[in-house]
């Protein structure tokens, strides 16, 4: 029986799937294998295998940096952040999707000019002085809040429009108030968008480094990334554990958007089925 050849539009796709898989692959090994390389060989920053594994170089990270209350702080401003910015996002979403007067006209353009008007630290560092918010993380989570919202808020809106309008006239007339509408039927149904909105702002909270370091400047309220910058300063030639805390750092979110993926897909892909 003859076999049959891929076409070479297949091949081709393969091979460039393949070349993208190494731009991730390689920086990843990078960072895995200096982080248990001695002081002088990740210094190289060379893809060499150590001489010897200094699997140590995860206990001193722990040691030096005090990741225990970082990793602490990081999930509370995390978990926060991203709390507010789900209920709140799918909750306008679904008011400018399903009411068509001049409030909601005017809701969506506040959207927009969220998506367009970049933030700018010195209004904000005003803004929080002004309510005593500095250098807390409060003040910081609502930052995460007015940035990440308009982008949730637009993918949510464009979620809803594949869920009929009939579901909530059915709901209404089985007696549903639009409380009970919204969180019990329509909620539900937004699984989908609501776990792509987690994992998106979740990693960009987690992640961030920028609003952390110009407005959380104690100590006691430290986050993981700051870590990263205390090894980069204070060890400067001790790339080792640099390398070491970049991979605690991402695991979490490593293991999270392992498990959630096809939850993410489905939630990007949903809003373009029914316009």
């Amino acid at each position: 029986m003859k076999s049959r050849s891929l076409p070479y539009g297949q091949i081709a796709l393969i091979a460039v799937i393949s070349a993208m898989s190494l731009l991730i692959l390689v920086p990843f090994y990078l960072i895995f294998i200096n982080s248990l390389k001695s002081p002088a060989e990740a210094s190289e920053l060379g893809l060499a295998f150590p001489s010897k594994l200094e699997w140590s170089n995860y206990s001193k990270v722990f040691e030096v940096a005090d990741l225990p209350l970082a990793f602490t702080n990081s999930i509370v401003l995390t978990f926060s952040s991203v709390a507010i910015i789900l209920i709140s996002a799918a909750m306008a979403a679904f008011v400018i999707q399903r009411r068509k007067d001049g409030w909601s006209a005017a809701l969506n353009v506040l959207v927009m000019l969220g998506l367009v008007v970049p933030p700018a630290i010195v209004p904000l560092y005003k803004v929080l002085s002004f309510f005593h918010l500095n250098g807390t993380i409060l003040g910081v989570v609502l930052i995460n809040v007015a940035t990440r919202s308009p982008l949730s808020v637009f993918l949510a809106n464009q979620f809803l429009k594949s869920i009929s309008k009939e579901i909530d006239e059915a709901a209404i007339i089985d007696g549903c108030g639009k409380y009970k509408l919204f969180f019990r039927i329509v909620l539900p149904l937004m699984g989908p968008i609501m776990v792509t909105l987690f994992i998106f702002n979740s990693t960009f909270v987690w992640n961030d480094f920028m609003y952390v370091l110009y407005f959380l400047s104690s100590g006691k309220q430290m986050t993981l990334p700051l870590t990263m910058y205390l090894f980069t300063g204070q060890f400067g030639s001790m790339w080792n554990l640099v390398f070491a805390n970049i991979l605690i750092i991402s695991a979490p979110l490593l293991i999270i958007y392992f498990f959630a993926q096809r939850f993410i897909i489905a939630g990007m892909t949903a809003g373009a089925i029914k316009g």
